[in-house]
């Protein structure tokens, strides 16, 4: 197998190097040609500590899916073959252990446990800002944040003019077809409109074994309205309406595998639709030397399933089931720099979020479950010199979860973080990092229904620990190379991990409860490395985290917490870009190769390897407002599983060994086009 995946790469890298070559070659016969440097139409960038430089064509990737941005950065890994079910993984640790938030807004929509949380178009995405581990108070996942920005107004449309967009059109012969269109215009000087909506058609997959992955057909489609409004120099408003929805014939059990699937429900479909609605408005501006965000948010998701199909059977209710969350909340930022003594900059913020939900299973009266979470939080980073920083912060966060059935409880804490950066040359900056933790209970998966008998147990402890992370940055530039060396080891203590079980009782029946099912150490090693001569790119990278548990309940079952806890295999990824400048030609590989896993729960996870391959060109007629991306995914037709979904099997009674891999579609040539105006 390994000796596989070296021939693989190769072939790649030979797939990029010969037209490179030859191009070059294309070029000397030319002569001296005066080029001048081109501008690409940009997809959204992406930011991670954990690389060397944002990395900026993603147009390359013909992203359609949050894992075609960043499912390849180092300790990321994004699951999900469905449309619904996308779930992002970082170090082992997913959406409901990670800040996750689009325009302030928080995207964390748990409603099922066989859906995802995350329903986000990368075509409305301006910026990827990926933040591995809490290594500061400014955000409170226990596992890191991701924040996204969508695109507005202004980035469409150059000083000059009043009116402008884009529009794309992307298709793939083995998954999709769909446009999209973006309008910008300014009103005046101070005022500027964007309209934005998209349509995509996916159809069933085929996977490498040439079966198609049935219930994966759908509809998505998207809008995104901004206007936003320059009241005074350095102060922003804007009002927002995004809004999100997948809709299709799905599998009942959308991140089980087709023979899963196939052996509780046969080849019954359910009728699914699984939206989401934020209306928001935001401010960003300053006071002299301070800098200020301000947002406000009103958020709506929905799952609806309709179940009627299998009336009668043990694994359907047989009726129309809905989920509606309802969400408010709004945050306030400040970073101020200043001088006493010495320079400081000062970051400060309250959010607050309040959510409802409400869950219907045909006529009945609805099952309501809510939260609260407020939060306050000040750092101060300290420049002792111009080469030696300091940073310490606290946080406090009050956090409440309600079951009106079975009461209420608050859980509160205050967290500290303290860090500090050296750089004894220009070249080379070395930091550390460590940061308390803090996470109370969330709310039940809705669609379970099992709101309806929770008890919070007096016993249980909210989750707490801390995160360690010791890293350098190297950089260097010699006769015309230049490059970083990134390179993190990182140790995440998670004490009294929470579970959602059920319990059996001594007088019969059950019970669901959270429950402390005992301690995790995460520990592991992330490292990047980059090169860049004239018009070459190269990037490699690795990434590894190991699981550890301890003092476990001797009451609960350890695969009661995969849900939420699932390991990564170690992983080496790359990506090699080529652009030859008088023809307005980018080529770009890229892949990653994945290690077999054995999981702290004794799950063996199959290692893979998969790699991409993508051609842009901008034709010179079309004043660089014209781009046309030809590409092939999963260029050796591999069959893999994503550690951040579903894999392996399980033996259920009756049923004997059920396989629950979610199986990755196979090679798949895409296609994009996308004009600016």
């Amino acid at each position: 197998m390994i000796s596989l995946r070296v021939h693989r790469l190769t072939a790649v890298v030979a797939c990029v190097c010969a037209p490179a070559v030859s191009l070059d070659v294309a070029a000397a016969e030319e002569g001296n040609r005066d080029v001048e440097d081109t501008i690409v139409v940009r997809g959204a960038i992406v930011r991670t500590d954990a690389l060397s430089t944002d990395r900026e064509d993603t147009l390359l990737r013909q992203p359609d899916h949050l894992s075609d941005l960043i499912g390849d950065l180092p300790g990321v890994e994004v699951a999900g073959q469905d449309s619904t079910v996308t779930r992002i993984n970082l170090r082992g640790l997913d959406n409901r252990d990670l800040a996750l938030v689009l325009d302030g807004s928080p995207q964390t929509n748990y409603l099922y446990h066989h859906v995802g949380s995350v329903l986000v178009d990368p075509a409305v995405l301006s910026t990827v800002d990926v933040r591995l581990g809490n290594t500061d108070v400014l955000f409170g996942g226990l596992g890191g944040s991701i924040v996204l920005k969508t695109i507005d107004g202004a980035d469409l449309l150059t000083d000059e003019q009043k009116f402008g967009g884009r529009a794309a059109f992307r298709a793939s012969n083995n998954r999709f077809i769909g446009g999209d269109i973006s309008l910008a215009v300014r009103l005046a000087e101070q005022v500027d409109v964007l309209v934005h909506g998209g349509i995509i058609e996916r159809d069933d997959f085929k996977t490498p074994s040439g079966d198609e992955r049935l219930g994966t057909r759908g509809r998505g489609e998207t809008f995104l309205g901004k206007v936003g409004w320059t009241i005074a120099e350095g102060h922003r408003v804007e009002l927002a309406y995004d809004m999100v929805e997948e809709d299709g014939d799905k599998a009942p059990r959308p991140d089980l595998s087709p023979e899963g699937n196939a052996l509780f429900f046969g080849d019954t479909l359910f009728p699914t639709v699984f939206s989401r609605d934020d209306a928001r408005f935001t401010y960003e501006g300053g006071v002299g030397p301070a800098q200020i965000s301000a947002s406000a948010y009103l958020q709506n998701s929905e799952l609806t399933v309709d179940e009627r199909a299998l009336a009668g059977s043990p694994f359907s209710l047989g009726v129309l089931r809905a989920v509606d969350g309802d969400r408010t909340g709004g945050l306030f930022r400040t970073d101020t720099p200043f001088e006493f003594i010495i320079p400081h900059r000062i970051e400060a913020g309250f959010e607050w979020t309040k959510t409802e939900l409400k869950y219907r299973p045909g006529d009945v009266a609805a099952v309501v479950s809510a939260s609260r979470t407020a939060a306050f939080y000040l750092q101060d980073t300290l420049s002792i010199t111009d080469k030696f920083d300091l940073r310490g912060g606290l946080r406090y966060t009050d956090h409440k979860v309600e079951y009106p059935a079975t009461g209420d409880r608050s859980f509160d804490e205050t967290t500290a973080s303290f860090g500090a950066s050296w750089r004894p040359i220009s070249q080379l900056e070395l930091f550390a990092s460590t940061t308390s933790l803090f996470k109370g209970p969330e709310t039940s998966d809705p669609f379970s229904g099992i709101a309806a008998v929770k008890i919070i147990a007096d016993d249980l402890e909210p989750e707490t620990g801390r995160n360690t992370e010791i890293g350098s940055r190297i950089s260097y530039d010699w006769r015309g190379t230049s490059g970083q060396l990134f390179v993190r080891w990182f140790k995440t203590d998670i004490d009294n991990v929470i579970a959602d079980v059920v319990l059996a009782q001594p007088g019969g029946g059950t019970v669901a409860r959270d429950t402390n099912i005992g301690d995790l150490t995460i520990e592991g090693l992330e490292t990047t490395l980059s090169f860049d001569r004239d018009n070459l790119h190269a990037l490699l990278t690795f990434a590894t985290a190991d699981f550890e548990a301890n003092n476990l309940n001797p009451n609960v079952n350890s695969v009661d917490v995969i849900y939420s806890l699932r390991e990564l295999g170690d992983s080496f990824s790359y990506e090699i870009g080529y652009r030859y400048e008088p023809f307005n030609i980018e080529i770009s590989a890229r892949g990653e190769v994945v290690a077999e896993k054995s999981t702290f729960n004794n799950e063996l996870k199959e290692g893979y390897d998969v790699h991409n391959l993508s051609v842009l060109w901008q034709p010179e007629f079309s004043d660089e407002r014209f781009t046309i991306v030809a590409g092939i995914d999963n260029i050796f037709d591999e069959t893999y599983s994503s550690h951040a979904g579903r894999t392996g099997e399980v033996t259920f009674p009756g049923f004997g060994v059920v396989p629950l891999g979610d199986v990755a579609p196979g090679r798949a040539f895409k296609l994009s086009i996308e004009a600016r105006f």
